[in-house]
Formats: structure tokens, C-alpha cells, sequence
């Protein structure tokens, strides 16, 4: 049963600030884990790029 209580914030990639459902669902499809886009995150959270400066497309402008 889901209890709300056993998510922890700091684990929770919806917490990231570079939360992005476009951009997670992009890199889930492309086969990344959870620990893989939060290491993507961090790097373009650490660098000033917003969620989504890595990928290409009008979509994402």
C-alpha cells in the first residue's frame, strides 16, 4: 500500500530543482535510471542550465 510518510524529500527526484516530467520522461525512455538523471540534474544544476538544456528540439526551446 503507498504510505506518503516513506518518501524521503531529499531522495525525490520531483523535489530536484531541475524537475522536468518532459525531461524525465525523455531520459527514462533513452533507458537512464533514477540515479543517472539525478546525476545529470546535479551536473546542470551545479553548471546554471535549467532541466532540459541537454537535450535538442523545438519542443524544448
Amino acid at each position: 500500500m503507498y504510505d506518503p510518510d516513506r518518501i524521503d524529500p531529499k531522495n525525490n527526484l520531483r523535489s530536484h530543482p531541475n524537475w522536468n516530467m518532459r525531461d524525465y520522461i525523455y531520459l527514462r525512455d533513452k533507458g537512464y535510471s533514477s540515479e543517472e538523471i539525478r546525476a545529470i540534474w546535479d551536473r546542470d544544476a551545479a553548471g546554471g542550465k535549467p532541466a532540459q538544456q541537454h537535450l535538442n528540439g523545438p519542443e524544448n526551446a
